[in-house]
């Protein structure tokens, strides 16, 4: 594991023994039914011994989880390391203890035999090993939960991200044609005009071409954009297709690049549009948040196509805004609130 973890802090491993051993000398004293003496005894060689015993015990357990970790004794089933490590941690628990026990016992304070003694110590410090252990596989528990969190966002990130790149390369098929047409009807009526209907179209794909990398761009050249669509467009519904933009107050606001073109997109395949049948396509910034909208007179067949790009563009907005655009259709008038992101909140 990359961080530290708390076994292998220093300071938890200067200060755990010392208090662990103190709760295992209490525990010793009360099974022996010495609690009495605690006072007494508290300062003596029985709770250093205590101390060192519990510093042999820890470090032998931190030991068998270093090694483990370093052979990789996973593999790919996490229950043979789980099994593996409690029974070495057994083993080693009971081999330390009664070294270290014998070795006092024996030599130190002269003891015959041991048997009780042996007992009870290897008893307290093989529950203590079991909880020391359970605490490092909980732990380890939560760091294979968060890693897998953290590859399932990062592979939701990736394919949102393909998304949006597939969505912002995206050329809408039925605009394109719908231009070729009009400048294909140009031709047979005003040929210069036809010229210049192709320089805006032009300018159209070239502004989807200069901006397929770009994740925000100013709202004041977003809007500038829709001049070259709206020419083209005028040629066809003439003064059928009113424009209206209110010029936004802050230079700073961002958008996704093609997002006034969708919604101008949207409003026009999904309503008839005449003379007689004027639409009013507006559009006004207050407040970090653009309102665009449009007064209806819906088509018999509406182009799903176009409604998807719709969809996606909302995804998008989601994403980089952090919060879905809002979206209000009475039958008359359809109107869509965006919201705007500044220079300092893209940073």
């Amino acid at each position: 594991m990359k961080k530290r973890e708390t076994y292998n802090n220093p300071l938890f491993r200067i200060a755990s023994p010392l208090l662990f051993g103190a709760v295992i000398y209490v525990l010793v004293l009360l099974f022996f039914g010495s609690v009495d003496m605690l006072s007494e005894n508290f300062f003596s060689r029985e709770i250093l011994f205590v101390i060192i015993l519990t510093t042999f015990f820890l470090e032998s357990q931190r030991l068998v989880i270093v090694i483990l970790n370093r052979t990789n004794a996973f593999g790919n089933s996490l229950q043979t390391r789980i099994l593996l490590q409690f029974g070495i941690s057994v083993l080693i628990t009971v081999l330390v203890v009664s070294l270290i026990l014998y070795g006092y016992f024996t030599y130190i304070e002269g003891f015959s035999t041991i048997q009780t003694e042996l007992i009870t110590f290897n008893a307290i410090y093989l529950v203590a090993a079991a909880f020391y252990h359970l605490y490092f596989i909980s732990v380890m528990f939560l760091h294979i939960r968060n890693d897998e969190k953290i590859k399932e966002e990062l592979r939701i990130r990736k394919n949102l991200g393909l998304e949006l790149q597939s969505f912002k390369n995206q050329v809408n098929p039925t605009f394109l044609f719908t231009a070729l047409e009009v400048i294909l009807n140009e031709l047979h009526r005003d040929k210069k005009h036809a010229d210049i209907l192709v320089g805006h179209l032009a300018g159209i794909y070239r502004y989807t071409l200069d901006h397929q990398k770009s994740d925000l761009i100013p709202l004041q050249q977003e809007i500038g954009h829709l001049a070259d669509i709206h020419e083209v467009l005028r040629s066809k519904y003439g003064d059928g297709l009113k424009l209206t933009v209110s010029t936004p107050k802050n230079d700073e606001l961002q958008v996704v690049p093609g997002t006034l073109q969708i919604l101008l997109e949207e409003a026009i395949m999904s309503n008839m549009i005449s003379r007689q049948l004027p639409m009013h396509f507006s559009i006004e910034e207050n407040n970090k948040t653009l309102k665009v909208s449009w007064n209806n007179n819906p088509v018999l067949i509406p182009d799903n196509n176009n409604h998807n790009r719709f969809e996606r563009l909302k995804e998008t907005i989601r994403y980089y805004a952090g919060s879905e655009p809002g979206y209000v259709n009475d039958h008359n008038v359809t109107t869509i609130h965006l919201p705007l992101i500044t220079i300092d909140e893209e940073e």
